[in-house]
Protein backbone atom coordinates (compact mmCIF):
# COMPACT_ATOMS: atom_id res chain seq x y z
CA UNK A 1 0.00 0.00 0.00
CA UNK A 2 1.33 3.32 -1.00
CA UNK A 3 1.20 6.14 1.19
CA UNK A 4 1.93 9.80 1.03
CA UNK A 5 2.96 12.59 3.80
CA UNK A 6 -0.73 12.15 4.64
CA UNK A 7 -0.22 9.64 6.28
CA UNK A 8 -2.27 6.29 6.55
CA UNK A 9 -6.45 6.39 5.37
CA UNK A 10 -8.31 3.09 5.96
CA UNK A 11 -11.54 2.65 4.41
CA UNK A 12 -14.13 -0.05 6.05
CA UNK A 13 -13.18 -1.80 2.27
CA UNK A 14 -9.95 -2.06 3.59
CA UNK A 15 -10.61 -4.27 6.38
CA UNK A 16 -12.80 -6.42 4.60
CA UNK A 17 -10.37 -7.07 2.22
CA UNK A 18 -7.90 -8.07 5.37
CA UNK A 19 -9.73 -10.13 6.17
CA UNK A 20 -10.35 -11.59 2.97
CA UNK A 21 -7.03 -11.65 2.47
CA UNK A 22 -6.64 -13.73 5.55
CA UNK A 23 -9.14 -16.28 4.79
CA UNK A 24 -7.51 -16.46 1.43
CA UNK A 25 -4.26 -17.67 2.37
CA UNK A 26 -5.17 -19.88 5.52
CA UNK A 27 -8.61 -21.49 5.25
CA UNK A 28 -7.46 -24.57 3.56
CA UNK A 29 -5.12 -25.38 6.24
CA UNK A 30 -8.02 -25.43 8.33
CA UNK A 31 -10.55 -26.89 6.74
CA UNK A 32 -8.38 -30.16 6.28
CA UNK A 33 -8.01 -30.23 10.13
CA UNK A 34 -11.72 -30.17 10.60
CA UNK A 35 -11.89 -32.72 8.52
CA UNK A 36 -9.08 -35.18 10.40
CA UNK A 37 -10.69 -34.21 13.64
CA UNK A 38 -14.31 -35.23 12.87
CA UNK A 39 -12.83 -38.48 11.15
CA UNK A 40 -13.28 -38.05 7.77
CA UNK A 41 -11.14 -38.37 4.46
CA UNK A 42 -9.13 -35.62 3.13
CA UNK A 43 -11.28 -33.51 0.47
CA UNK A 44 -14.69 -34.75 1.75
CA UNK A 45 -15.28 -30.97 2.49
CA UNK A 46 -16.34 -29.40 -1.07
CA UNK A 47 -13.97 -26.76 -1.32
CA UNK A 48 -14.94 -23.12 -2.91
CA UNK A 49 -15.35 -23.76 -6.45
CA UNK A 50 -13.54 -20.11 -7.38
CA UNK A 51 -12.30 -16.56 -6.50
CA UNK A 52 -15.44 -15.23 -6.90
CA UNK A 53 -16.73 -17.61 -3.52
CA UNK A 54 -14.84 -14.79 -1.76
CA UNK A 55 -16.29 -11.74 -1.44
CA UNK A 56 -17.41 -8.64 0.54
CA UNK A 57 -20.69 -7.33 0.99
CA UNK A 58 -23.11 -5.33 3.34
CA UNK A 59 -25.06 -8.38 4.52
CA UNK A 60 -25.38 -12.05 3.70
CA UNK A 61 -28.11 -12.20 1.53
CA UNK A 62 -26.02 -11.70 -1.99
CA UNK A 63 -24.85 -15.61 -2.39
CA UNK A 64 -25.48 -17.34 -5.24
CA UNK A 65 -25.89 -21.47 -5.99
CA UNK A 66 -23.04 -21.38 -8.68
CA UNK A 67 -20.61 -20.17 -5.99
CA UNK A 68 -21.35 -22.51 -2.98
CA UNK A 69 -19.69 -23.27 -0.72
CA UNK A 70 -19.65 -18.96 -0.54
CA UNK A 71 -17.74 -17.04 1.81
CA UNK A 72 -18.93 -13.83 2.30
CA UNK A 73 -17.22 -11.08 4.56
CA UNK A 74 -19.25 -8.29 6.42
CA UNK A 75 -17.24 -5.15 8.73
CA UNK A 76 -18.33 -1.94 9.91
CA UNK A 77 -16.93 0.52 12.66
CA UNK A 78 -18.67 -0.15 15.93
CA UNK A 79 -18.27 2.61 18.83
CA UNK A 80 -16.43 5.97 18.74
CA UNK A 81 -12.59 6.28 17.63
CA UNK A 82 -10.11 6.40 20.09
CA UNK A 83 -7.58 9.45 19.41
CA UNK A 84 -4.06 9.19 20.51
CA UNK A 85 -1.77 11.85 19.54
CA UNK A 86 -3.19 12.98 16.03
CA UNK A 87 -3.82 9.47 14.77
CA UNK A 88 -7.09 7.66 15.33
CA UNK A 89 -7.83 3.94 16.24
CA UNK A 90 -10.91 2.12 15.76
CA UNK A 91 -12.70 -1.00 15.94
CA UNK A 92 -14.90 -2.59 13.14
CA UNK A 93 -17.17 -5.59 13.85
CA UNK A 94 -16.58 -8.47 11.04
CA UNK A 95 -19.31 -10.96 10.52
CA UNK A 96 -17.73 -14.04 8.14
CA UNK A 97 -21.10 -16.10 6.44
CA UNK A 98 -20.81 -19.71 4.98
CA UNK A 99 -23.68 -20.50 2.76
CA UNK A 100 -23.89 -24.02 1.88
CA UNK A 101 -26.16 -26.14 -0.07
CA UNK A 102 -27.29 -29.86 -0.36
CA UNK A 103 -30.85 -31.73 -1.03
CA UNK A 104 -29.85 -33.41 2.60
CA UNK A 105 -30.67 -30.69 5.22
CA UNK A 106 -28.65 -33.33 7.82
CA UNK A 107 -25.56 -33.15 5.67
CA UNK A 108 -26.32 -29.19 4.80
CA UNK A 109 -25.92 -28.69 8.99
CA UNK A 110 -22.82 -30.79 9.11
CA UNK A 111 -21.20 -28.96 6.06
CA UNK A 112 -22.11 -25.31 7.30
CA UNK A 113 -21.03 -26.24 11.07
CA UNK A 114 -17.58 -27.55 9.34
CA UNK A 115 -17.07 -24.13 7.42
CA UNK A 116 -17.62 -22.29 10.31
CA UNK A 117 -15.53 -24.17 12.86
CA UNK A 118 -12.78 -24.06 9.92
CA UNK A 119 -13.63 -19.90 9.66
CA UNK A 120 -13.70 -19.27 13.00
CA UNK A 121 -9.75 -20.69 13.52
CA UNK A 122 -8.39 -19.08 10.49
CA UNK A 123 -9.28 -15.66 11.85
CA UNK A 124 -8.85 -16.23 15.62
CA UNK A 125 -5.11 -17.61 14.79
CA UNK A 126 -4.45 -14.90 12.75
CA UNK A 127 -6.01 -12.20 14.22
CA UNK A 128 -3.40 -9.55 12.95
CA UNK A 129 -4.87 -9.80 9.67
CA UNK A 130 -1.56 -10.26 8.06
CA UNK A 131 -0.36 -7.28 9.87
CA UNK A 132 -3.12 -5.09 9.03
CA UNK A 133 -4.88 -5.01 12.35
CA UNK A 134 -3.61 -4.90 16.13
CA UNK A 135 -5.83 -7.94 17.32
CA UNK A 136 -8.97 -9.50 16.27
CA UNK A 137 -10.85 -11.14 19.06
CA UNK A 138 -14.00 -13.84 18.64
CA UNK A 139 -17.32 -12.67 19.88
CA UNK A 140 -19.07 -15.78 19.42
CA UNK A 141 -19.03 -19.48 18.11
CA UNK A 142 -20.20 -19.68 14.97
CA UNK A 143 -24.14 -20.17 14.40
CA UNK A 144 -25.47 -22.17 12.38
CA UNK A 145 -29.22 -21.14 10.53
CA UNK A 146 -31.63 -21.85 7.34
CA UNK A 147 -31.17 -18.77 5.48
CA UNK A 148 -34.94 -19.42 4.53
CA UNK A 149 -36.90 -22.13 6.96
CA UNK A 150 -38.87 -23.15 4.05
CA UNK A 151 -35.61 -24.10 2.23
CA UNK A 152 -33.84 -26.64 4.84
CA UNK A 153 -30.97 -27.48 1.63
CA UNK A 154 -29.62 -24.35 1.78
CA UNK A 155 -27.66 -23.48 5.23
CA UNK A 156 -25.53 -20.85 6.48
CA UNK A 157 -22.91 -20.62 9.50
CA UNK A 158 -21.76 -16.97 10.78
CA UNK A 159 -18.72 -16.26 12.56
CA UNK A 160 -18.41 -12.90 14.78
CA UNK A 161 -15.43 -11.15 15.81
CA UNK A 162 -14.31 -7.76 16.45
CA UNK A 163 -10.91 -6.36 15.29
CA UNK A 164 -9.39 -3.28 16.57
CA UNK A 165 -7.21 -0.82 13.93
CA UNK A 166 -4.92 1.80 14.43
CA UNK A 167 -4.39 4.98 12.83
CA UNK A 168 -7.10 4.81 10.58
CA UNK A 169 -6.25 8.50 9.86
CA UNK A 170 -4.30 11.66 11.29
CA UNK A 171 -5.37 15.09 11.82
CA UNK A 172 -2.19 16.43 12.06
CA UNK A 173 -0.49 15.61 8.68
CA UNK A 174 -2.14 16.99 6.17
CA UNK A 175 -0.34 19.45 4.03
CA UNK A 176 0.53 23.21 4.03
CA UNK A 177 -1.66 24.14 1.06
CA UNK A 178 -4.32 21.69 -1.20
CA UNK A 179 -2.00 20.14 -3.82
CA UNK A 180 -3.68 19.68 -7.97
CA UNK A 181 -5.65 16.08 -8.72
CA UNK A 182 -2.65 13.56 -9.11
CA UNK A 183 0.10 15.12 -7.38
CA UNK A 184 1.65 13.66 -4.29
CA UNK A 185 1.40 15.88 -1.37
CA UNK A 186 4.37 17.38 0.55
CA UNK A 187 5.78 17.12 3.48
CA UNK A 188 3.99 18.69 6.35
CA UNK A 189 7.78 20.35 7.38
CA UNK A 190 10.79 20.80 5.61
CA UNK A 191 14.07 18.77 7.65
CA UNK A 192 17.06 20.79 7.53
CA UNK A 193 20.85 18.98 8.49
CA UNK A 194 22.85 21.42 10.26
CA UNK A 195 26.41 20.20 10.94
CA UNK A 196 27.92 21.44 14.81
CA UNK A 197 31.39 22.22 15.29
CA UNK A 198 32.06 22.93 19.19
CA UNK A 199 34.99 24.18 19.83
CA UNK A 200 36.90 24.10 23.59
CA UNK A 201 38.68 27.17 24.33
CA UNK A 202 41.82 25.52 26.96
CA UNK A 203 40.58 27.12 30.52
CA UNK A 204 43.67 25.62 32.52
CA UNK A 205 46.05 28.50 32.61
CA UNK A 206 42.94 30.00 35.01
CA UNK A 207 43.60 28.19 37.32
CA UNK A 208 47.47 28.47 38.56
Amino acid sequence: MSVSSIGRIVSRADVTNAVMATIGEWYLTYLPDVERQAGLQPGTLPRMPGPDSLHGGLDHESFQEDRFPEIIVVCQPVEDAEQHNGAFDQQYTIEISATVLNESELEATALADSYGAAIMATIAANGDLGGFAERTRLQMAPETRFVDPDDRAIVQSINRFRTFVQNIVNQETRPAVPVPDGQLPPNPYEVETVDLMLQFADLGSQFH
